[in-house]
């Protein structure tokens, strides 16, 4: 395929524009050179994208105008330019988009860039039938387990369509992934270390889904639907429209749950003179709705403008009951605690995004703006009671009202541009942000039978966020062989707190630099290295920093801290890929001031409180193992191992107080995808992941592994769709974890309804293979701090 783009920039410069389609179809046909030549010499060149399109410009002047395709040339026309020069569908012979076919199937499964994987999910069994979630499952060095997506060695993961942001997270993001097809995807983009023109919060990954282009003039509409059973029963129901259609594109969905799940905490703590054996038994309300509506409208060729917005809502209420048994020495029990309680709560999220994108030029200079805001509201209502007896004696009875509630505020402006120029590729752009949290507890004693609040743990608590960033990054290709991008970006952050209980203002103001390096060493057809390099930070939830306590129990508690910091992150990766099956990824973590919660025992009365600091220096080595293989045609498996050391060193002030777990971790997991008849309309699905004993922090884990199998059939030309999954068959996969604190040994066992199965029903109508781009919220790493 021969590659044309030698191109002359004058200071008048016009545009033509056309499209290729087939003489008897006319489908469009992709990669067709397209070459502007003067006095027998070639002037400029582009080629044909998916949809046949193509731009160049020239100054004014007298041009031929020539289409090749396999050293064929099938068109040459005369055109005089003087103005913008529109040439409208140019048809060429039906056989040249056969040939066009044949290309597309040679693309390879898996392609790496220099700061990306790429798989191409339409030449793999992942495309057939399924949905992106599916697709995701057969990604390397994607993980999805219990519907909950993650990157290997990151400690979470960003989803994007088309490069932007999906601001969707939790259920909201799975049904959403749900909607899209996975015959509808064209690739999967791995990014484990995002360029500098990505805020720099979160040592996480990000993954991109490319969508097939389609029709221009079409529209889709699915509708699903599905019943879970946990312990308790669940049912969902949804709706994703799609419409583009001359100038406009619109993308609407609406969803809804309404069920209830339940979690198991078992604890078991060793007080010097007595052990404490615990279960909170709760049934946790999963009620919620949302819904989201984005509008793109193309102003000229050049131009677009369009906005979106979502809401949603969720009443997590629960109601639980609890019991302390307490030892003594002789593992005789003396005394008990018992708590029943209800929480009824209710959070709202409220997110807007306005847009503007602006070609400069054909050669891939735009201009992007965003505009954001979004707003969460959090309101709790806790109400427990606690009976103490000892010796069969009550010796303590309490009735509590703990009431809490959270307005989190953010604006913020996103200027992006891209400029690729003959020598090398430029991106460069800036952000502001305000965020503002006001959030306050009540805690009422309840005991006497009238409300009775306690100031000492009463607390109203202000914080406000300025972030300031500055950033650029350039790309360039050395030979055939070499490619290395540099990044750097700058970000200022001001902060205020105001606890009422401190009665006086927090200040924090510091500036940091984030470099990223990439350098990408292409060996032979079959080997490829890949080495980078970024630094990240991690900031405190807004929720942590607030110093209210929110009770359990009368002898339990959590609370934030308003003194932490941001943690920063060092990372290294060098990968090396063989034959698109083999990956093998070394990577290197330092982690510095980092934070997290701390399960802090008081021996004297027997209380537990869950509070969080900035406690640790952490160094991670690792390895990780990626195989992919098709044993037969229809058996696709992608396998992963990985095995890590960690080694935490705890600062001065905890050191006495919490002993670390340093030492490996590793863990294994396969997941095979079948189809199971020629037709390709009855798929499979067994996946299984193992957790080895792991060590890592403050904290020592036992084995746990799960066992998940899914079926899948399609009916009426696959657009119904009906899945049977199960995930967890054998309820293994929460672990025993243990920790010290004070010298005080603690075992956890938390269970939060892993095993599950799902029926679900989805149906699509109109035209599937339709491309609506859906637009990112400028405010991810805002939003993502509200959970």
């Amino acid at each position: 395929m021969l590659f044309l783009a030698s191109i002359n920039v004058y200071s008048q410069q016009y545009e033509i524009k056309g499209r290729v389609v087939g003489d008897l179809s006319n489908k469009p046909i992709e990669f067709v050179n397209v070459i502007l030549t003067k006095n027998d010499s070639i002037f400029s060149g582009a080629v044909t994208d998916e949809l046949g399109n193509f731009a160049l410009s020239a100054e004014k002047g007298d041009y031929i105008l020539k289409l090749e395709q396999f050293g064929e040339m099938f068109l040459s026309k005369n055109i005089s330019l003087a103005k913008d020069l529109d040439l409208g569908a140019l048809p060429v012979e039906q056989s040249i988009a056969l040939k066009e076919i044949v290309i597309e199937a040679k693309k390879p499964l898996i392609q790496q860039e220099i700061d990306r994987t790429i798989f191409n999910v339409e030449n793999s069994i992942a495309a057939t039938g399924g949905d992106a979630l599916d697709a995701l499952k057969r990604t390397p060095s994607v993980q999805v387990q219990n519907d909950n997506i993650a990157l290997v060695g990151r400690s979470n993961v960003r989803v994007m369509v088309n490069d932007r942001m999906i601001e969707l997270s939790g259920e909201n993001l799975t049904n959403y992934l749900k909607s899209i097809p996975s015959d509808d995807i064209k690739s999967i983009e791995v990014i484990t270390t995002p360029p500098a023109k990505y805020q720099a919060e979160g040592n996480s990954g990000l993954i991109n889904i490319i969508l097939k282009k389609g029709a221009l003039n079409a529209w889709s509409n699915t509708t699903r639907t599905a019943y879970i059973q946990t312990t308790y029963p669940a049912y969902s129901i949804g709706n994703t429209f799609n419409y583009n259609k001359n100038k406009w594109a619109i993308n609407a969905s609406v969803d809804a749950k309404k069920g209830s799940e339940a979690s198991i905490l078992d604890h078991e703590i060793f007080f010097p003179n007595a052990r404490n054996v615990s279960q909170m038994d709760s049934k946790n309300r999963k009620d919620f709705y949302s819904g989201r509506l984005g509008i793109d409208y193309d102003i000229s060729d050049k131009s677009t403008i369009g906005a979106i917005a979502n809401i949603s809502e969720s009443l997590p209420d629960s109601k639980d009951n609890s019991y302390i048994n307490i030892f003594d020495d002789n593992n005789v029990q003396f005394s008990q605690i018992l708590t029943q309680g209800n929480s009824i709560e209710k959070d709202k999220n409220i997110s807007t995004n306005v847009h503007f994108i602006q070609k400069l030029d054909t050669l891939g200079k735009k201009l992007t703006i965003d505009l954001d805001y979004f707003n969460f509201k959090e309101d709790r209502n806790r109400n427990f009671s606690t009976i103490q007896t000892t010796n069969n004696i009550i010796d303590n009875f309490d009735i509590a009202n703990n009431l809490g509630n959270q307005n989190i505020n953010n604006y913020s402006i996103n200027v992006n541009l891209e400029h690729p120029t003959k020598w090398a590729n430029y991106t460069y752009g800036g952000r502001l942000s305000f965020s503002n949290t006001e959030s306050g507890v009540k805690f009422f004693d309840l005991s006497s039978g009238n409300p009775i609040i306690d100031p000492n743990q009463t607390d109203d608590f202000r914080y406000d966020e300025y972030i300031q960033a500055l950033y650029f990054d350039v790309s360039k290709k050395f030979g055939e062989k070499w490619q290395v991008k540099l990044g750097l970006r700058y970000e200022h952050t001001h902060t205020k707190s105001l606890p009422l209980t401190y009665n006086q203002e927090f200040t924090n103001n510091y500036g940091k630099l984030f470099p990223t390096v990439y350098a990408l060493y292409l060996m032979n057809e079959n080997n490829f290295l890949n080495l980078n390099y970024s630094r990240r930070t991690k900031r405190p939830g807004f929720w942590e920093l607030n110093p209210f306590k929110w009770y359990l129990n009368a002898n339990s508690y959590a609370e934030g801290n308003p003194f932490l910091q941001p943690s920063f992150n060092h990372n290294v990766e060098l990968t090396h890929g063989y034959n698109q099956k083999l990956f093998s990824t070394f990577i290197f973590q330092y982690t510095e001031d980092g934070f997290g919660q701390i399960p802090s025992v008081n021996g004297l009365n027997n209380q537990q409180i869950y509070t969080r600091a900035n406690y640790n220096n952490t160094y991670v080595f690792g390895l990780v193992e990626n195989y992919r293989y098709t044993p037969f045609k229809w058996w696709e498996s992608n396998n992963q191992f990985f095995i890590f050391y960690s080694e935490t060193k705890i600062k001065s002030e905890f050191v006495n107080d919490l002993p670390v777990q340093n030492g490996l971790s590793s863990a294994f997991s396969t997941n095979n995808s079948f189809v199971l008849n020629n037709s390709k309309t009855f798929l499979g699905e067994l996946n299984f992941n193992y957790n080895f004993p792991r060590n890592s922090g403050i904290y020592k884990a036992e084995q746990s592994y799960s066992l998940d199998f899914a079926i899948k059939y399609l009916f009426w030309n696959k657009s119904l769709v009906a899945t049977f999954a199960v995930n967890d068959i054998f309820r293994t996969s929460n672990p025993n974890i243990t920790t010290f604190t004070n010298n005080i040994k603690q075992v956890y066992n938390n269970y939060y309804d892993n095993r599950f199965f799902r029926f679900s029903l989805s149906y699509t109508l109109g035209n599937r293979k339709i491309n609506v781009e859906k637009r990112s919220f400028g405010n991810e790493e805002e939003q993502n701090r509200t959970n």
